[in-house]
C-alpha cells in the first residue's frame, strides 16, 4: 500500500506499532493504535488528505484462540482513528479498509454490498463492528469515509497465516530441498473462496487510490468463488494437495 501510494507521487507518512516501512516508500512513525491520545498526535502533527485504514488482528483462525483480544484490539483501534479523525482531521477523506467476511455465509453468489451483514467468527465480529462504527461516524459528522470490503488479496511480504501465501512458501520450500514430490498441507481443499479482482496487494493499493480520485458512488467489485485446489496449478511449481487440518 505504502509502495503503491508512493509511487503515484503521494508523500506518505505510515503509522504501526513498529514503525517500519520499506525503503523509499514513505515516512515511517511508530504509533499503537491502542493509544488515543499517540492516534490524536500523530494526525495532528500529520494533518492528512487522505487516511488508509488497513490495520487490525486479521487471522481468522487466530481469533478463535483468542476471540477476546481480537475484538478488543480491532474495536479499539477502530474508535480512537475515528476520533482522532473527528477532532484533528476532519476534512481527511479515509478509506476505510473492512473485509468481506462481514457477509458470513452470503444467501447468493455474487454477493453485492446490500447483503445482509451476518458474522460467522470473531474476525468477522470485529471488523463489522469497526464497519458500522465507521458509517456512524460518517453520518453523525459528516466526515468522508469509504467503506471498503474486499475478498483475498495477496502479494510480496504477506505472512504465511494466510491460504495463498502459505500455499506459496510450502512449494518454494519443497522446491528449494530437491524433493521429488512437492505436498502442500491445507485445510478443505474444497473450500470456495473469493479472489479480489485486484489479484494483488500492489494493484489492489492501485485500486484504492482510483476509488479514491472518484467523488461520485463507486463501481461494486464481485468476485467468483475458487476451490483451493483450483489455485495450485497458478503456483509456479509442480505440487499435489494433502487435504489436512492445521
Amino acid at each position: 500500500m505504502t509502495r503503491a501510494c508512493a509511487a503515484a507521487g503521494d508523500d506518505v507518512v505510515a503509522l504501526s506499532r513498529t514503525g517500519a516501512v520499506p525503503d523509499g516508500d514513505g515516512e515511517d512513525l511508530a504509533v499503537d493504535l491502542r493509544d488515543r491520545d499517540g492516534v490524536r498526535s500523530a494526525l495532528r502533527d500529520v494533518a492528512p488528505d487522505v487516511v488508509y485504514h488497513l490495520a487490525a488482528l486479521s487471522s481468522v483462525g487466530r481469533s478463535w484462540e483468542d476471540p477476546a483480544r481480537t475484538v478488543q484490539e480491532n474495536v479499539t483501534t477502530a474508535v480512537n482513528l475515528l476520533e482522532a479523525v473527528r477532532l484533528e482531521s476532519p476534512a481527511a477523506r479515509v478509506v476505510w479498509v473492512s473485509t468481506c467476511e462481514v457477509y458470513g455465509a452470503p444467501a447468493q453468489l455474487p454477493v453485492s454490498e446490500d447483503a445482509p451483514l451476518q458474522p460467522v467468527n470473531p474476525y468477522a465480529v470485529s471488523k463489522t463492528t469497526g464497519d458500522l462504527l465507521a458509517a456512524v461516524y460518517a453520518d453523525a459528522y459528516e466526515l468522508e469515509i469509504v467503506r471498503m470490503r474486499p475478498f483475498s488479496h495477496v502479494g510480496p511480504g504477506q505472512q504465511p497465516i494466510f491460504i495463498l501465501s502459505s500455499l506459496a512458501r510450502q512449494a518454494a520450500e519443497g522446491r528449494i530441498a530437491g524433493a521429488g514430490k512437492i505436498q502442500i498441507v491445507t485445510g478443505n481443499p474444497d473450500t470456495r473462496r473469493h479472489l479480489d479482482a485486484a489479484g494483488s496487494t500492489n494493484c489492489f493499493g492501485q485500486a484504492v487510490l482510483r476509488r479514491l480520485s472518484q467523488r461520485g458512488p463507486g463501481r461494486r467489485q464481485r468476485g467468483r468463488p475458487h476451490r483451493e485446489q483450483q489455485r495450485l496449478p497458478k503456483l509456479p511449481y509442480d505440487a499435489r494437495l494433502v487435504a489436512r487440518a492445521l
